[in-house]
């Protein structure tokens, strides 16, 4: 069964979880920016600096996809649980509007009368 407490709690740690990957990334990038081209202008410095430059464009790529399902995931399960709780509240908000039948009552399968309402105690 679904536990809408439960539910809300998964996507707060999962909301945290999002902002730590992001503080770590922001970090990472900023460190990036600060040492950029720090590998010098000699020949071996600018081979360096081409082949990190294209495995950052590949990591940032990777990371970026990974703040991506972070804040989709989010999203999903937080519209998943606006629906649920959305869903109970209107289910319950209508229970009392059930009339109940006084009379008889069957079975349910055949339709065969099994008693009257009064013997269910409401």
């Amino acid at each position: 069964m679904l536990d809408p407490d439960q539910l809300q709690t998964g996507v707060s740690t999962l909301k945290q979880l999002a902002d730590q990957y992001n503080s770590a990334l922001d970090q990472w990038r900023n460190t990036l920016r600060q040492h950029d081209g720090c590998w010098g202008g000699d020949d071996m410095g600018k081979h360096f600096g081409q082949n990190f430059t294209s495995s950052e464009q590949q990591v940032d790529s990777g990371v970026d996809s990974g703040r991506q399902w972070f804040q989709s995931s989010t999203d999903l399960l937080n519209q998943a649980q606006n629906d649920f709780e959305s869903t109970d509240s209107d289910n319950s908000s209508q229970v009392g509007s059930v009339p109940l039948d006084s009379g008889s009552y069957s079975s349910g399968f055949d339709g065969t009368e099994v008693g009257d309402s009064s013997q269910l105690g409401y």
